[in-house]
């Protein structure tokens, strides 16, 4: 019997996932364990394949035609994901909630959630604070 490697399940389950998908270790302890799973995770990030987003945290390609480029996650999606993988149960806070309601237009610089989890600031790769 031919024995797959985790990193070719990983792709094989990976080309079924849409557009920008946020992906942890976590998502995929069925494949294998914590720790080949993220090393897998790892290489796929370094062949190009997936795009890290924060410590754990990947996205799969999302490459636009018209801007010509890889588009970036939404920081909701991140702290929702980050909610899921740790367990937490997160609400919109302060400006974040003003926008995600309609009550403004302003597009907030620093996302804020309420949550019961501990208190944690991340910072994306393009920068902007949750």
């Amino acid at each position: 019997m031919k024995r797959i490697s985790i990193q070719a399940k990983l792709e094989e389950i990976i080309k079924t996932l849409e557009k920008g998908a946020l992906l942890s270790a976590h998502d995929f302890l069925d494949v294998g364990n914590y720790e080949s799973v993220k090393r897998a995770l790892v290489r796929l990030c370094d062949e190009g394949q997936l795009k890290r987003v924060l410590r754990g945290l990947y996205q799969t390609p999302n490459y636009n035609a018209f801007l010509k480029k890889d588009i970036g996650t939404s920081p909701k999606k991140v702290a929702e994901k980050l909610a899921e993988k740790f367990g937490w149960t997160i609400a919109p806070a302060e400006d974040t909630a003003l926008n995600e309601l309609g009550l403004s237009t302003q597009v907030p610089a620093k996302y804020t959630f309420i949550s019961d989890g501990p208190t944690k600031k991340y910072t994306l790769d393009n920068g902007i604070d949750i």
